[in-house]
């Protein structure tokens, strides 16, 4: 028999549903198992077909409510029948489709669907497709009002975005330091290393990059450890504190 909660899901829908109203309001797992096809429907009524830049838009924020990293199957199922369930001709089909789409978004058998993996899939089917209609309905890019007012001593060449600081790293051709910006605001907020130093620390940290350029970053988070890691083209490796980006540790290696 079916999971009594995803039966509910769809029960609570049915019932809420007054375009299908004399439907039956709860479905038993074997329709749901059945050959597609064998409803009749047409072949090119699939899930994609009815997505659109507007209703991923509804569904991302049904994803962004979610208090945990993703959506359950059961809660997948509430958002997709809320958005696609008046168009969809065949509600049993459409269940089937939604649970059959989880799983195979779902590699990681971890039981959510995060809206990066939802969002991937469909820009993935959109290549295989070789239709942009999938992709652009994800991926809309404007010209943004955010201006960099740095100077520059040579032109960028690296840009690493660290998403739990929500800071961009950016590092110029041939440059031992790296500016950091605010992600939502395109201020730079900090040069690293410094250019001041008072103290024993400070001196430290001014020459941590000494020994080569900064050609690539990321965040190294260990317990209560958190750092950015950035490494030079001398095969060093600097550890920076996450939250002033101090210098903490170097350790040389013979290759990166």
């Amino acid at each position: 028999m079916m999971n009594a909660r995803l039966a509910n899901v769809v029960k609570t829908y049915e019932e809420e549903d007054k375009q299908q109203a004399e439907c039956k309001s709860t479905y038993t797992l074997n329709p749901l198992l059945e050959d597609p096809d064998k409803n009749g429907d047409n072949d090119d009524e699939d899930i994609m077909s009815y997505l659109n830049y507007r209703k991923l838009e509804e569904i991302k924020k049904d994803f962004n409510r979610s208090e945990a990293d993703g959506l359950s199957l059961e809660q997948f199922l509430k958002v997709m029948l809320n958005h696609l369930g008046a168009e969809y001709t065949d509600k049993t089909k459409l269940v089937k489709e939604l649970i059959e789409l989880f799983r195979q978004i779902d590699v990681n058998n971890d039981g959510t669907l995060e809206w990066e993996e939802f969002t991937n899939h469909i820009i993935e089917l959109g290549m295989v497709r070789k239709d942009r209609s999938f992709i652009n309905a994800i991926k809309n890019y404007y010209a943004s009002d955010l201006k960099d007012t740095e100077k520059h001593d040579t032109e960028i060449e690296h840009m690493y975005y660290i998403e739990k600081l929500k800071h961009l790293l950016v590092m110029e051709r041939d440059s031992k330091r790296f500016k950091v910006y605010n992600a939502k605001t395109g201020r730079c907020i900090q040069n690293v290393p410094g250019k001041y130093f008072q103290t024993f620390h400070s001196f430290i940290e001014k020459n941590a990059g000494a020994g080569g350029a900064v050609i690539a970053a990321d965040y190294v988070e260990m317990g209560n450890i958190k750092f950015v890691a950035t490494t030079s083209n001398n095969n060093s490796i600097n550890f920076w504190d996450s939250n002033n980006y101090i210098f903490r540790e170097r350790i040389n290696t013979s290759d990166i």
